[in-house]
């Protein structure tokens, strides 16, 4: 299952990546295909205060939506 995030916000997508050890894929791909139905997702606050939203999408499931504070 291919997962693609959308992040929005405060912050910025940094990388992203599955614990597969024989993986292809790049810690900059814009989406993963899920290892044992997990990927992760690392985000990275910006300079600024502010809320960070982080959508997660995939074929067949519902879309999954966060929301992350940057408290600087």
């Amino acid at each position: 299952m291919m997962m693609e995030p959308a992040v929005e916000g405060a912050d910025m997508l940094e990388a992203m990546g599955s614990a597969d050890p024989q993986s292809l894929g790049s810690y900059d791909d814009s989406e993963w295909e899920a290892y044992d139905r997990y990927v992760m997702a690392a985000v990275r606050a910006g300079e600024e205060k502010g809320m960070i939203e982080v959508k997660v999408t995939a074929e067949g499931c519902e879309e999954i939506r966060m929301e992350l504070a940057v408290l600087r």
